[in-house]
């Protein structure tokens, strides 16, 4: 099984409790205003990655999103994630060594760009910026006009999860198939490394919350002798303003996500989903949603609902369940196999 397949919301795979599952189809025709979820599925190793597209305004998905718009051309193996800006769409495909850049609305392919195991990208106005490496990363700078790339720089090994913060951008640094303990700070401007802060083992993902301070999660070593955690940092000068232990025991988690008010982090353990407040010292005692399984985790910004992905466990197609606020669960979608996560086009 492959490496990333370890990088999960902890759990047994659970495949009922959802109130209400869509059928596969087209996505939709007359749809300019609708809103959207793109699901990366990473696909069975060596199979290759797909893309679901979910219409979230009529209720209606079509898996193989890219490759029916492309006459059975294929993404590669292991996708990734995804990244939207405008009207293209972006693939992290770490398998094929690229980035495979496709048009949002009708799938079809646009090119791609060269990059050595691609995992993550953001952008600010103008440019993107992607993470890349097994071991000793690279950040990479992309003009989103041309996809040309137009610079580089050295960062911690394995990095993944990134966010720009201000004039910063802030890189969580795994380790990947090696061990890092830090997250990298980058300069916009200059695009040189500011500083490598340590932290603690194996940080998966970083968050900025409505204060403007920077989340960054420290999952664990595949020993299991650490257990994950949060930790609150300034960003004025990159202190550690709290530590939230969000496990007592090794069990790890590898993804947040944040609410639309950046009020609320979110995370997946083996017993369910759970909600901390930005404001919170301890973690909270109890899940928000009764239910684990989860593999990956992400908010719709719009409505502040909760999706999340189930990876099929490699047996067959995962799903991805709509949840609100409240905890009570709306709307579930079959998708690709290893859904981990998806992006959102409203």
């Amino acid at each position: 099984m492959k490496k990333s397949i370890i990088y999960f919301c902890s759990g047994i795979l659970l495949l009922t409790g959802c109130k209400k599952e869509e059928k596969n189809e087209e996505v939709c025709t007359n749809c300019e205003n609708d809103s959207f979820l793109y699901v990366s599925n990473e696909g069975g190793w060596p199979a290759t990655g797909t893309v679901t597209a979910i219409n979230l305004s009529k209720k209606t998905s079509q898996n193989d999103f890219y490759i029916d718009a492309n006459s059975g051309a294929e993404l590669g193996t292991t996708l990734q994630s995804l990244f939207v800006s405008d009207k293209k769409g972006f693939a992290m495909v770490t398998g094929a060594d690229q980035v495979v850049v496709f048009n949002i609305e009708s799938g079809l392919y646009q090119g791609e760009i060269s990059i050595n195991y691609p995992r993550y990208m953001v952008s600010d106005e103008d440019f993107g910026y992607i993470t890349s490496g097994k071991t000793a990363g690279k950040l990479y700078k992309v003009d989103l006009t041309s996809n040309d790339l137009t610079d580089s720089v050295s960062v911690g090994s394995g990095p993944e999860q990134l966010v720009v913060v201000g004039e910063k951008i802030v890189i969580a640094n795994s380790g990947g198939w090696s061990k890092d303990s830090t997250i990298s700070v980058v300069d916009v401007s200059s695009f040189e490394l500011d500083t490598n802060v340590f932290l603690g083992p194996k940080i998966m993902d970083v968050s900025v919350d409505a204060n403007s301070k920077v989340w960054a999660l420290s999952s664990v070593y595949w020993e299991g002798t650490n257990n994950s955690t949060l930790f609150q940092l300034d960003p004025s000068d990159w202190s550690v303003l709290k530590t939230i232990e969000l496990t007592s025991t090794s069990e790890s988690v590898s993804k947040i996500a944040i609410s639309s008010a950046k009020d609320k982090i979110y995370y997946c353990k083996s017993d369910g989903v759970y909600s901390l407040s930005i404001d919170a010292s301890v973690a909270p005692s109890s899940p928000m949603i009764e239910k684990g399984g989860w593999y990956g985790i992400e908010v719709n910004p719009s409505t502040d609902n909760l999706y999340l992905f189930n990876s099929g466990g490699g047996l067959g197609n995962g799903f991805v369940s709509e949840y609100n606020m409240e905890g009570d669960s709306l709307t579930s979608y079959t998708v690709g196999q290893f859904a981990n996560g998806g992006v959102f086009r409203n």
